[in-house]
């Protein structure tokens, strides 16, 4: 699979975890071990806001526009609204257009916390995403199995990266798994994770 398509099965599949969630769960507290650079606990409904957020600037990150030329604030806010689950599989649908139509992985890409060429843009995407997918419905205790050519491509990708980005805190110190181990069980132990 290429980037592109790794980073867009990432965005789907955790768009169809979103929509397994139910009314009463949007205020719950995430659990414990759930992974986040934030020292408080976030509720589910701060994450997944933030997850619309993120996915709602990637359109404009990937045309190479800056976010002071876009408008800072443009996507800060209850932008999910009343409907939050189709408005939030329409934002990230709108995500994955844009990452579609990528022809040049080279191209510059302006984060609020730097540049990065638009190949490890969409790594930080797939990574976030793919990742997440399992963290929420874990947190949410839903009946989800994430798509073992996901799983597979993010492990080749990430695998090489993951030293890398532990040393600045993106993930937990890793998880050891045995020669028999899964995939499932593989990617999360190099993220710091079990099952």
């Amino acid at each position: 699979m290429t980037i592109q398509e790794i980073s867009i099965l990432a965005t789907k599949t955790f768009t169809q975890v979103v929509q397994l969630i139910t009314p009463e769960q949007w205020d719950m507290d995430m659990p414990k071990d759930f992974q986040t650079s934030s020292d408080s606990t976030p509720t589910l409904r701060t994450v997944i806001d933030y997850h619309a957020y993120d996915d709602a600037w990637i359109p404009d990150m990937l045309a190479g526009k800056t976010m002071a030329e876009v408008g800072e604030d443009k996507y800060k806010g209850d932008i999910l609204g009343k409907d939050r689950l189709a408005t939030f599989a329409e934002i990230a649908g709108t995500a994955c257009d844009a990452i579609e139509n990528v022809t040049d992985l080279t191209k510059t890409v302006h984060c609020s916390f730097g540049d990065y060429d638009t190949a490890g843009y969409l790594h930080q995407v797939m990574f976030f995403r793919g990742i997440r997918s399992y963290d929420v419905a874990k947190a949410i205790g839903a009946d989800f199995t994430l798509p073992p050519e996901l799983v597979t491509s993010l492990y080749v990708e990430l695998a090489p990266l993951a030293d890398e980005w532990r040393k600045i805190g993106v993930f937990g110190p890793e998880v050891s798994v045995g020669s028999d181990a899964s995939d499932l069980e593989k990617l999360l132990g190099l993220t710091g994770r079990t099952l």
